[in-house]
Parts: structure tokens; sequence; C-alpha cells
């Protein structure tokens, strides 16, 4: 193992900062997921108002 990897290097090669890196749109970051399903809701929303107009009362 290299004399490098003391343990400060734990705190950058955590699950948790491994993922916050992952900044790119689409990517599965905390915040581009976040960003899919936002926009996921506001699709959903539309058609839920989409689908109440369309339908038909008994």
């Amino acid at each position: 193992m290299s004399e490098h990897l003391d343990p400060s290097v734990r705190d950058v090669l955590s699950v948790r900062s491994a993922l916050a890196a992952r900044t790119t749109p689409g990517s599965t970051g905390p915040g581009p997921v976040a960003d899919q399903l936002a926009a996921a809701a506001d699709k959903l929303a539309g058609w839920r108002d989409w689908a109440a107009e369309q339908v038909v009362p008994r």
C-alpha cells in the first residue's frame, strides 16, 4: 500500500464525497438526481392535469 494513502485520504475517497462529485446533469449525484425527480414530478403533474380534463364524468 502506498505511503500517500494516509487517513486524511479517507475523507476524499468516501462514498459521500464520491457522490457529491457527480454534478453532471443526468448523473447519479444527489443534486442531479434531485433535479431529475423534480422534472419528473412536474411532468407527472402536467399529465394529471391533462387526464383530469380528458376524463368524462359518469
